[in-house]
């Protein structure tokens, strides 16, 4: 949150790389790597590691789904460095680490959430605002298949950004789960529901997003060539989500919907980006006063000679700069572009490729 550092993980190395971001060129340095003892990897088996730093900008969370483990690093201000806090395993009553899907802080630091493998199971941590050590609060939900035996599925969640709410997506149950969050006790209840009646458009979701001012809720999904973007209306009192408009390929002229994997959204809440793997490319959409989205462009990566948005291809992640400036994804490289705050659109790509 700070803007100096971006970090980056690799579940297959499995590693969390640091870049510190350079001023004079507008452009990211490497700095070094965190590496995990490797593992033995089973074939087309899906692995995820996750990312989230804390508010404060002192911590840098990952979550492994292979290793059932949720890591604490704690995060030099001045060079980025990475220095190893605690690791929490799966069992001992830290039964959301299991498939370990996703993972997110609430915005005054002082709870983390943690989804597993099963659509249900979620446990919530308190954390320690000075030393930041976290403390197992509750788990909910059960156990379902073997992670290691089965590719688990996607669970990314969004919290509210007055904190009071998180939302979760349900690869699996083909819905948006809401929970009401105690800002005190850290606490998680069911709210309003399960976002999933009267929405056929709503199909394996994969990433969920609250925009700044908490009046849209907006999600992506379909894990198909034609993908699809959902946008809901958020009552900021009670968390209900009514839904709006869906978005889907070649109507309207939207295109960069194949197999959606992230979505994001600019500080300033007036576009929408989503990073899809399938298209290998990026949809800008520009977000209207109601919350409603209308298309704007989509950029690719192409096989062509002179491809210049080239190492975008099998996007799977994105986000955005604090300050709105700039557009990080995150494929088979390291992409990241400069973003016109006026029209939303994209610069060419600077990218950084292993090795």
């Amino acid at each position: 949150p700070d803007g100096d550092h971006v970090y980056a993980a690799s579940p297959f190395e499995p590693a969390v790389a640091s870049f510190a971001f350079d001023a004079f060129d507008d452009g990211l340095d490497y700095l070094t790597r965190v590496l995990q003892e490797p593992y033995p990897i089973p074939f087309l088996s899906l692995i995820h590691l996750n990312l989230a730093v804390l508010p404060d900008s002192t911590q840098l969370l990952v979550s492994n789904s292979f290793e059932g483990t949720l890591s604490v690093f704690d995060r030099n201000f001045s060079n980025g460095a990475l220095t190893l806090d605690s690791t929490l395993h799966d069992g001992s009553g830290v039964r959301s680490m299991r498939g370990a899907q996703g993972v997110v802080a609430s915005p005054d630091g002082k709870h983390v959430y943690a989804m597993g493998s099963e659509g249900s199971l979620i446990s919530a941590f308190a954390r320690d605002v000075a030393s930041g050590v976290l403390s197992l609060l509750s788990t909910s939900g059960g156990y379902g298949e073997d992670p290691r035996a089965n590719a688990p599925t996607y669970r990314r969640a969004a919290m509210s950004p007055d904190g009071l709410f998180l939302y979760e997506a349900r690869f699996r149950d083909d819905a948006i789960a809401s929970y009401q969050r105690d800002a005190a006790t850290g606490a998680l209840t069911a709210s309003a529901g399960v976002t999933s009646t009267g929405v056929p458009d709503l199909f394996r979701p994969t990433d969920v997003v609250v925009s700044p001012d908490g009046t849209s809720l907006y999600s992506i999904g379909g894990l198909q060539p034609n993908g699809s973007m959902l946008a809901f209306v958020r009552d900021v009192g009670t968390g209900a989500l009514t839904h709006q408009q869906t978005l889907r390929p070649g109507v309207d002229g939207v295109s960069g919907l194949s197999f959606p994997q992230a979505i994001a959204v600019s500080p300033d809440g007036q576009f929408v980006y989503v990073a899809s793997r399938g298209s290998e490319g990026i949809g800008v959409f520009r977000r209207l006063l109601d919350g409603h989205l209308e298309f704007v462009i989509s950029y690719f990566d192409t096989p062509a000679p002179g491809d210049v948005f080239d190492g975008i291809d099998f996007a799977s992640a994105i986000a955005i700069s604090p300050d709105g400036r700039f557009v990080y994804v995150f494929g088979t490289e390291l992409v990241w572009m400069q973003r016109s705050a006026a029209t939303g659109e994209l610069s060419l790509p600077q990218r950084i490729a292993a090795g």
